[in-house]
């Protein structure tokens, strides 16, 4: 690549939390198939996941042309980024520090995104009419209904947003199955009455050391609890609890994330009071002018703080303004998420660092899409790709 048919980017690598690289590009991309977009580079003899968040920057040294993009479009916006230059220079951080906490951890991990045919029929008549996009990609997929997004060559990622507009095809990334971090288990104790025998006729329980027996009393106080949260509690490695589960003390149930769940807590009418409307006109005055505005909503425990919540919630959707609600630790997330999910449904999502990365990547996809329009979670929440919030 030559300087003239190039131009200079700059890179942030989530391996490295230091300064950005300077890389060279094709100049052919606009500024859109660039920023944002996750590229590998070479680094010494090996090759490392980066990020762009600059372009056409100034070096006068030796550079190195990128060696590929693992994703078919950005996964970060100019307004993003730009986020995360401000949030990076206020708290004294790298800006690869700070894009490495905004994504998903598993995007910045050496993760490639797949192109999925969704209707391969619609495809084949829109080449058949003289799409060259679409013919082009056919012939890249042969008999394949889906490819790795390194291997889709000669489309514009506008091209490609189209086609994807229409329904025609998806970009997914494929966390992969089978590892620990990627399957949510719900555990239990077993529930058998007698003392369970070892191979050699004695009882498994009284041979078991301070840690195993405080994992038994943790679950029978609580009944069940999901396996990273009993980990994390109790301090004790994952493979403790796995093998309390093999010796049938305990019971492992795979279940989908949390945020999946269906709600536990039924709608109740509520009408609220003089106090509550007084503190639900002020706050939905702000948000219907868009101003910013701190409130402190001081009461007593059950004397109807959420309802005042709901009630702001519910008017910032209705002028099209996206939610962030931040609650002070993960804990707390449950009961909150449970209520708000009775009312809004399927436009909440949760995020925090115990879900699991196929949870997490899920939620934020959602949340970049539209699909979502409230996230709940403790402080990390406040990088939610959500578009206007108000």
């Amino acid at each position: 690549m030559t300087k003239e048919s190039s131009r200079l980017i700059e890179v942030c690598l989530f391996a490295s939390l230091r300064k950005p690289l300077t890389y060279r590009a094709p100049a052919s991309l606009i500024a859109s198939e660039l920023l944002g977009r996750r590229v590998i580079v070479p680094v010494g003899r090996r090759k490392q996941l980066g990020i762009v968040t600059g372009l056409d920057v100034v070096y006068e040294g030796e550079t190195r042309s990128i060696d590929s993009f693992p994703d078919l479009q950005a996964v970060m916006n100019p307004s993003e980024l730009q986020f995360c230059r401000f949030v990076a220079e206020y708290y004294f951080a790298s800006l690869a520090e700070t894009v490495k906490s905004y994504l998903p951890q598993a995007l910045t991990a050496q993760m490639n995104q797949t192109l999925v045919v969704l209707d391969r029929e619609k495809l084949r008549s829109l080449a058949e009419s003289g799409d060259k996009s679409a013919g082009k990609l056919l012939a890249l997929l042969r008999q394949r209904n889906s490819m790795a997004a390194q291997r889709v060559s000669g489309i514009s990622s506008e091209k490609l947003n189209h086609l994807r507009g229409q329904g025609i095809v998806d970009f997914r990334w494929q966390v992969r199955e089978g590892r620990s971090t990627d399957v949510d288990y719900l555990v239990k104790l077993s529930g058998r009455r007698a003392p369970v025998p070892d191979p050699d006729g004695r009882d498994v329980t009284s041979r078991l050391g301070s840690r195993e027996k405080a994992v038994l009393a943790y679950l029978s106080e609580r009944g069940a609890a999901d396996l990273e949260s009993c980990r994390r509690d109790l301090k004790v490695p994952r493979q403790l609890i796995v093998k309390l589960a093999q010796k049938g003390l305990l019971e492992l149930t795979e279940r989908p994330p949390f945020v999946d769940l269906p709600s536990q807590v039924a709608v109740r009418p509520f009408e609220l009071n003089e106090h509550q409307q007084t503190a639900v006109k002020a706050i939905c005055e702000s948000i219907t002018a868009s101003k910013f505005a701190p409130f402190l909503l001081h009461g007593v425990t059950s004397s109807g703080k959420t309802e005042v919540y709901i009630a702001a919630i519910e008017t910032a959707i209705s002028l099209g303004k996206t939610v962030i609600i931040i609650v002070p630790e993960i804990g707390l997330s449950q009961a909150i998420y449970y209520r708000l999910e009775a009312v809004f449904g399927k436009q909440l999502g949760l995020i925090h660092s115990r879900l699991c990365a196929r949870a997490r990547l899920d939620i934020w996809q959602k949340a970049r899409s539209g699909d979502l329009r409230i996230i709940l979670g403790p402080r990390s929440a406040v990088f939610a790709p959500l578009p206007n919030v108000g």
